[in-house]
């Protein structure tokens, strides 16, 4: 038998499908209730609750975007070339973490 513990607070419960909006009862789970939400972190990629699975885009663009600013004020007299690597190693990878994984329409 194993023994393993869990957390219920660092727990959460989570609904996709057409019934995503219904209330549901708290589970009963170790020392504690694990609640239900609308959202939820994985391996940090935001999920949140509807019809379809979705991922919140927001936070790869939020952090994304902090990293661009972040080279280009900190980087005002480096070669173009030098910015260019910058970009690659610290801000392509914000965008393209996770994308094998998610699959994305058209919009977005």
């Amino acid at each position: 038998m194993l023994d393993v513990k869990s957390d219920p607070s660092k727990s959460c419960l989570f609904t996709v499908g057409k019934d995503y909006k219904d209330q549901l009862t708290s589970l009963h789970f170790g020392d504690g209730n694990v609640s239900w939400s609308d959202s939820m972190k994985y391996l940090r990629i935001h999920f949140m609750s509807n019809e379809r699975l979705k991922v919140d885009k927001c936070q790869f663009l939020r952090k994304f975007y902090a990293s661009v600013s972040a080279i280009i004020t900190h980087s005002k007299y480096v070669n173009e070339d030098v910015k260019l690597h910058l970009f690659e190693s610290f801000s392509l990878p914000l965008l393209t973490y996770g994308l094998n994984v998610i699959h994305l329409s058209a919009g977005q």
